[in-house]
C-alpha cells in the first residue's frame, strides 16, 4: 500500500513497507483521510493546514477503498501502518482524522486497549484529533430518531441514496452493529489519549458525535468536543470560512498540549 508523507513545504507519496527508517524523537501525525471509504485521497486540506500549523510532518494513509475492498481490509492496513510507524519512529505520534477516517481511527483505538493477541503492542498515540468521524454505520432507525435530524439540512451529505449504500458495501458480510464497523458501539477504557472530537450544528454525524463523547467520557477518556454553529460535515476543508481557521487554531493548540504530555506506550 502507499502512504504520502507530508511536511509544511513539500509531499511525497511513497511505497509502505513496513516503516521510515528509525528517526529522531521529533513528533509527528499519522492521518486518515474521509471520503465514505469510497473516495477521497491522502493529500486534503485539512492535513496540509494542520502540518503547516503545527509544523510536524505527517504521514497520511492511502487504504484501499469500496467497492474493491471491504471491511477489514482498510482497519488492516490503518493498523499495520500504525504499527510500523510507532515502532520505527522515536517521537510521540498524533491520531487525526476525518469523516470515514474517523471511523478507522475509533477502530484502531479500540485495538489498542483490546488487550487482545493479534492487538499487543500497539502504542497509544499523545493525543486524537477527530473531525467529525463517522462512528456509527448502523441504519438510522435502529436508534433514536434524532439522528435524522439535519438529514437534509447538511450541504454536503445525507444518509439516504447515499451513506446507507457506502455503509452496506464498507461492512460487507459483517454487521453494521459489530464494533469494528461501528467503533460508537466499542469500548476504550484504557485508553490514556485525551480526545479532541469536532462536529458543527448542521453536521449530519452531530448527534453520533454527542453520543461518542458520552460512550468516550463513559470508559475514562477525556474529551474535549467543539461545535460550530451554522455549519456542516467537515466543513474544514472549506478554507475560505473563517471557522475553518479557529478550528485548525483550536486542532493545533489541542495537539501542541497533548505533545507536551509524556507519551505512555
Amino acid at each position: 500500500m502507499r502512504v504520502t508523507r507530508i511536511t509544511p513545504h513539500t509531499t511525497a507519496a511513497a511505497e509502505f513497507s513496513g516503516g521510515p527508517a528509525k528517526e529522531s524523537g521529533k513528533p509527528f501525525i499519522v492521518y486518515v483521510h474521509g471520503g465514505a471509504f469510497l473516495v477521497g485521497g491522502p493529500v486534503d486540506p485539512i492535513v496540509l493546514a494542520l502540518a503547516a500549523g503545527t509544523g510536524l510532518p505527517a504521514v497520511s494513509v492511502q487504504y484501499d477503498l469500496i467497492p474493491e475492498q471491504r471491511y477489514p481490509v482498510a482497519l488492516d492496513q490503518v493498523t499495520a501502518v500504525w504499527r510500523a510507524l510507532t515502532s520505527n519512529w522515536s517521537g510521540s505520534a498524533m491520531l487525526v482524522a476525518q469523516s470515514a477516517g474517523g471511523n478507522l481511527a475509533l477502530a484502531l483505538l479500540s485495538r489498542i486497549v483490546s488487550g487482545l493477541p493479534g492487538d499487543a503492542g500497539l502504542v497509544h498515540p499523545a493525543g486524537v484529533v477527530l473531525f467529525s468521524p463517522w462512528s456509527d454505520l448502523m441504519p438510522p432507525g435502529s436508534r433514536e430518531s434524532s439522528r435524522m435530524v439535519n438529514e437534509g439540512l447538511d450541504a454536503r451529505i445525507r444518509w439516504n441514496g447515499m451513506l446507507d449504500r457506502a455503509a452496506s458495501l464498507y461492512a460487507g458480510a459483517e454487521s453494521t452493529s459489530t464494533p469494528a464497523v461501528s467503533p460508537i458501539n466499542g469500548r476504550f477504557k484504557g485508553l490514556r489519549a485525551p480526545v479532541l472530537l469536532t462536529t458543527a450544528s448542521l453536521d449530519l454525524f452531530a448527534p453520533d458525535c454527542e453520543r461518542l463523547a458520552e460512550v468516550l467520557r463513559r470508559d475514562g477518556v477525556t474529551v474535549t468536543l467543539d461545535s460550530t454553529p451554522g455549519l456542516w460535515h467537515v466543513y474544514q476543508t472549506e478554507p475560505e470560512l473563517p471557522e475553518t481557521a479557529a478550528s485548525f487554531d483550536l486542532a493545533t493548540r489541542f495537539i501542541t498540549d497533548a505533545l507536551g504530555r509524556p507519551q505512555q506506550r
